[in-house]
């Protein structure tokens, strides 16, 4: 059984000010290096086989400052299919300039339909594949144990609910997952999953 313990980034500048920070990175706040120490004292006790995160900035960081509190650190590897959905053109810009784009209510409200290519950027599905495909690896490479996953709120909220069967349409219904969130998959074969934790953030308070 492998077990994945994913975990959101920090909030940055970006997330403040509410730009697209696709492949765009922007600094962490310092209120979310000191809550990346608590994610790291909450899963201070996991036995980590391995810990990936995306090769941007922001997660890579947050990675580093919750391994720096387990009790059996690993190395940290990054893996670029893990980074978050591009927004091509749009990336680094102010959200509230697209609010009225018909590919950003598409975005919102009906994910299956949302199509960003006129712009270069990436699709649900394509960053659904991709993932799914990242993390099939992984697991291959970890039939047993547990493994840190740090990437970002559109990765980790459609690579596992997608795996956990939910429509495309419907995976956003409930949100993304915050920052610094924890979110639990187990799989014995990445064929069948289950979840016993998502979006947890009470260790935060």
């Amino acid at each position: 059984m492998t077990t994945f313990y994913f975990v959101r980034h920090g909030k940055t500048e970006f997330n403040l000010v509410k730009r697209f920070q696709g492949m765009e990175d922007s600094p962490l706040l310092p209120q979310s290096l000191k809550d990346a120490t608590k994610v790291g004292e909450f899963l201070s006790d996991v036995n980590f086989e391995a810990a990936y995160s995306s090769p941007q900035q922001r997660a890579v960081t947050t990675a580093e400052y919750i391994l720096a509190e387990n009790k059996h650190p690993v190395k940290l590897e990054t893996v670029y299919d893990l980074h978050e959905i591009a927004f091509g053109e749009r990336d680094g810009m102010l959200v509230e300039n697209y609010q009225d784009d018909e590919q950003m209510l598409n975005f919102y409200q009906h994910p299956d339909l949302y199509d960003p290519s006129c712009f270069g950027g990436e699709s649900f599905y394509q960053v659904i594949e991709r993932t799914q495909k990242a993390l099939a690896e992984i697991q291959a490479r970890h039939p047993q144990g547990n493994v840190l996953i740090v990437a970002h709120a559109v990765v980790i909220t459609f690579v596992v609910k997608s795996l956990l069967g939910i429509d495309v349409q419907d995976i956003q219904k409930e949100g993304l997952v915050t920052n610094t969130s924890v979110t639990k998959l187990s799989t014995p074969d990445f064929q069948a999953f289950s979840s016993d934790l998502w979006n947890e953030t009470s260790f935060l308070k």
